[in-house]
Parts: C-alpha cells; sequence; structure tokens
C-alpha cells in the first residue's frame, strides 16, 4: 500500500511539473544609463553625460550616439524638472530640425519595442516607461497649440497613445520599491491629451 501511494505521488508530481508552463526568464538590464543611475546625478552631471554623446555624435555622425543623448535626458525622473532645461540644448545643437524628429521616433519606436518584450528587465521597462512619460509631457505644450494643423508633435503623441503600452508586473513592483510611486502608462497620458483636444473639437 505504501508502494502505492508513493508511486502516485511520484506520477503526480510528473503530471504536475509538465503542466505548468516554463517561465520567462528576464534579462539583466542591458541600458548603460537606467533610471536607478540617471536618478541621482545633477543637471551639471547629464549635462556632462550628454555632451559627451553630443560630441562623439558630431565626430563620427553615428546616430547612435545621438539617440543615446536623446535616452538618457528623457530616462531621468523628472520630479525636479530638470528635462525641460536638457532637451532644448540637445535639439539646437543639430543643424537640421529634420534630424531631431527623425531620432525622436526612432528613439519612440525602440522604446516600445523593448516594453512589448517580455524578456526585458523590469529596471530598464521602468526606464523607458519613465522616457515615454517624459516626451509626453515635453511635447504636451506643442500639441495643444496644434488644434488646426497637426504636426510632428501630435503624430508623435498618437504613435504613442496607439502602441497601448501596458505597465508590467515586473514594472510596478520596480517602480514602488525604487520611486515610491506607481507608475502610470505613456499610452493612457497620450491618450487622455487626444481625448482632451478632441472634446474642444467636438470631434467624436
Amino acid at each position: 500500500m505504501l508502494k502505492l501511494i508513493c508511486a502516485l505521488t511520484v506520477i503526480q508530481l510528473l503530471l504536475f511539473s509538465c503542466a505548468t508552463p516554463p517561465q520567462l526568464q528576464m534579462s539583466e538590464s542591458k541600458l548603460e544609463y537606467p533610471y536607478t543611475k540617471l536618478k541621482l546625478l545633477d543637471l551639471e552631471q547629464m549635462f556632462e553625460i550628454i555632451q559627451g554623446k553630443m560630441k562623439q555624435y558630431k565626430k563620427t555622425n553615428n546616430e547612435e550616439f545621438l539617440l543615446e543623448s536623446i535616452k538618457i535626458c528623457l530616462s531621468r525622473p523628472d520630479g525636479d524638472g530638470l528635462v525641460e532645461k536638457i532637451i532644448d540644448n540637445i535639439r539646437f545643437s543639430l543643424d537640421e530640425n529634420d534630424k531631431w524628429e527623425k531620432a525622436l521616433e526612432k528613439v519612440v519606436q525602440q522604446s516600445i519595442s523593448e516594453l512589448r518584450l517580455e524578456t526585458t528587465a523590469g529596471e530598464d521597462q521602468l526606464t523607458y516607461l519613465i522616457l515615454l512619460e517624459n516626451l509626453v509631457s515635453e511635447l504636451k505644450p506643442e500639441f495643444i497649440r496644434q488644434y488646426q494643423s497637426p504636426k510632428f508633435e501630435t503624430k508623435l503623441i498618437q504613435s504613442i497613445a496607439d502602441a497601448r503600452i501596458t505597465v508590467s508586473k515586473a514594472a510596478t513592483t520596480e517602480s514602488r520599491l525604487n520611486l515610491m510611486t506607481s507608475q502610470k502608462s505613456p499610452s493612457s497620458m497620450a491618450q487622455t491629451l487626444i481625448n482632451e483636444k478632441n472634446q474642444k473639437l467636438n470631434i467624436k
């Protein structure tokens, strides 16, 4: 009888292990400057890092350095309004506005792509969420002014809304532990702006 019970127990354990899907293993942070590092930096330190990236961009014409500059600027939690003091410095150091717009579009698409990967580290997920949240906030004034003639800012806000980004459990935990806040979805923020504009324009 004891042997029978043991055999049944082994069979149950085997069936359970087969029925349980393997859990996805999240990767380690791949970012040189995740939000955890950036939140500790002041204005002078941020300028120094970004200016270094921009010098490399102008020296090599390698767009990756420009994209990195934008990511670093936008990925820092912005409770002190520091992003606004830095972002124009990047934008107006470029000789063409077209380069700025294309770079922002690429940064947004890269961020959305990383957030859609279930294996992206929680620290990186939150970094990309902060990046997009800060970008929505920075685009908001110009977006609001574009009631009759939608331009680049409006299209970018729409693309963030259309991405329908959700905040994962990993990112939520990361935010509560390290920022003591609940992270909002950038898509939700962008859609709220669109809804407010549509109400004023009486668009259903």
